[in-house]
């Protein structure tokens, strides 16, 4: 066997490999409410139109505070030379107000840890919507180490409803999970700082801000246009460029959740700060454009490329369209496809019968409005549910992030059936943990053949036991 034969044969063996592994970790996770969260269709629509809501009034409480002020409150993303911006990260520092006014968990901010596998976002927002000055819930990856387990963030518009939730919800429940939040004390993210970006950049960099705000994230999101006149109107009277375009670098960061010179948008500020710093600051250095013989000339060029690449895309892309699951063109189809053969036809072009309710009609056309008028309930019981589980199914396995089962690793709870419901083997059932081996072979030197690659060998163990396995999926 060649070798190319040899690394087709792995390649193809790994991607089975894979794919099962896969479908064992869907099937036994499927009813967990983070990974529903994150792939059943009607959830993430449900998500989506969470996030729009919230825009409107981050976007109205941002130019409430900014607009008006004839220094910008000082915002200001030049790095200083004279700060120490490693230090930054430590919790005994502020960086919510000026001049970066970024997110710190530390203030305003409650922690809540261990948070199981059935209890939802939907499950914690109901109860923390209750509580005085909430603004937002923020939840992080599940870990795969503690049990597929979340943490959250609960944040408030002032300290004293963060002490006064506290108060609240410590003794709460949402079913058999006590909240007993806590104030959030960790290190957070240092600041970002870019490489030296050319001398000539701010003008363009304003203008592919303004761009993405108003074409696309504004858009999307159905904030009205009068929310960006107000701030070109403000930063065109008081602001000169520099300044303009820190004012729309923070509103991408508050509102949209978006790191222009990172290229990334997130769910939520809490993650974006997680993720790409509280700020992220232009270099006190500069290069000109043509300075090609410049050491750091090639690091700066890819940095902008990537930037403004990212920029591009997603205003080329235009808004995110949000569709209802209801309205799928898959479902829609399989229900037309129904009505067409629950059509009778009595009279050829002249008399139509409803085989839901033997009601006649004088064309198709109106058994086919009357069938989704007032038989619409049929039609969802009968293929809703069989839809929504197929694109349930679609959007995991389409998923390059997805997690799947690992080796090595006995992933998620156990069951009360008994078992890790997230490790090895065979398919055997939601608590069934692992399930029969290959049999006893012989391998023809006179010892019974091993198959390292059955995942039953592995039952009930984790290799290296004396190894404690820690997470890095969400330090933050």
């Amino acid at each position: 066997m060649d070798r190319n034969e040899s690394q087709y044969r792995y390649d193809k063996y790994k991607a089975d490999w894979e794919k099962k592994q896969a479908e064992i970790f869907y099937s036994m996770h499927l009813e967990d409410c983070w990974f529903k969260e994150r792939y059943d269709p009607l959830l993430q629509y449900k998500w989506q139109m969470e996030k729009k809501a919230q825009a409107l009034p981050l976007a109205q409480k941002f130019v409430e505070f900014f607009v008006g002020d004839q220094t910008c409150r000082g915002l200001n993303f030049d790095q200083d030379p004279s700060i120490d911006y490693e230090r930054l990260g430590e919790k005994a520092i502020s960086i919510s107000g000026e001049p970066f006014f970024g997110f710190d968990a530390n203030q305003m901010t409650l922690y809540l840890k261990n948070i199981p596998v059935n209890v939802s976002r939907w499950d914690l927002l109901d109860v923390l919507k209750t509580t005085q000055g909430f603004v937002s819930l923020s939840m992080s990856e599940p870990l795969k180490a503690q049990n597929f387990e979340r943490i959250a963030w609960i944040t408030y518009d002032t300290d004293a409803n963060c002490q006064l939730a506290k108060q609240v919800l410590e003794a709460q429940y949402v079913g058999d999970y006590r909240l007993c939040p806590v104030s959030n004390q960790g290190n957070r993210k240092g600041v970002m700082i870019t490489p030296e970006l050319p001398d000539d950049s701010a003008e363009r960099d304003l203008k592919k801000c303004e761009k993405l705000i108003t074409e696309v994230l504004d858009v999307e999101k159905e904030i009205p246009a009068t929310i960006q006149d107000q701030i070109t109107e403000y930063a065109n009277r008081y602001l000169n460029k520099t300044q303009h375009l820190d004012l729309l670098l923070l509103y991408l960061r508050k509102v949209h959740s978006y790191c222009f010179y990172c290229g990334e948008e997130y769910d939520d500020e809490r993650t974006l700060a997680a993720k790409c710093g509280p700020a992220h600051l232009r270099n006190s250095s500069k290069i000109t454009r043509f300075m090609l013989d410049t050491p750091n000339w090639q690091t700066s060029k890819q940095f902008e490329d990537k930037y403004l690449k990212a920029a591009d895309e997603r205003v080329a892309k235009g808004p995110k369209e949000i569709v209802s699951p209801n309205d799928d063109p898959v479902l829609q189809q399989m229900k037309e496809q129904y009505v067409n053969k629950k059509t009778h036809i009595l009279t050829q072009g002249s008399i139509y019968q409803c085989g839901a309710c033997d009601k006649k009609f004088k064309t198709s056309e109106f058994v086919y409005k009357h069938f989704f008028n007032k038989h619409g309930d049929v039609l969802d019981e009968k293929f809703n549910r069989s839809r929504f589980e197929s694109m349930m199914n679609e959007n995991y396995h389409n998923d390059p992030k997805k997690m799947i089962n690992q080796p090595g690793f006995a992933a998620g709870p156990q069951s009360r059936e008994g078992g890790f419901r997230g490790g090895f083997g065979e398919r055997g059932g939601r608590g069934g943990g692992f399930r029969g081996g290959r049999g006893d072979r012989d391998d023809g030197r006179g010892r019974s053949y091993q198959d390292y690659d059955d995942p039953s060998r592995y039952q009930g163990q984790i290799q290296n036991p004396d190894r404690q396995i820690v997470s890095y999926d969400d330090l933050f």
